[in-house]
């Protein structure tokens, strides 16, 4: 796509304007973020932490689901899908967070 002079449009002043602001947007989102995870105390980031991965767990599982529900007997659906976000919570609330929050423990409170 090409603007009326025949730069490309990735090169227009507008383009590089509207991306410029979006990006200064993003960073002052990013920075509010990190401001406020640095005033949390080692607790509350612990929470966080704890809650994002067994949210994500979660997450994972069900896009699975989402692939292979139709696939299954009714039977396996009714059982399996419970079943496998029960041990989806379970394995990112004991298992992830314990990873990710050795990981992350040079950034945490004291």
């Amino acid at each position: 796509m090409t603007t009326q002079n025949g730069n490309k449009l990735t090169e227009s002043k507008i383009w590089k304007e509207t991306v410029g602001v979006l990006q200064k947007g993003w960073d002052n989102y990013l920075r509010l973020l990190a401001t406020y995870f640095q005033r949390m105390s080692r607790n509350e980031q612990e929470a966080l932490i704890t809650k994002y991965s067994w949210i994500v767990s979660l997450g994972g599982v069900g896009l699975i689901w989402c692939q292979i529900y139709t696939f299954l007997h009714p039977v396996l659906r009714v059982i399996g899908f419970p079943l496998s976000m029960a041990v989806a919570y379970w394995f990112g609330l004991k298992i992830v967070s314990r990873i990710m929050i050795e990981r992350m423990s040079k950034y945490l409170n004291d």
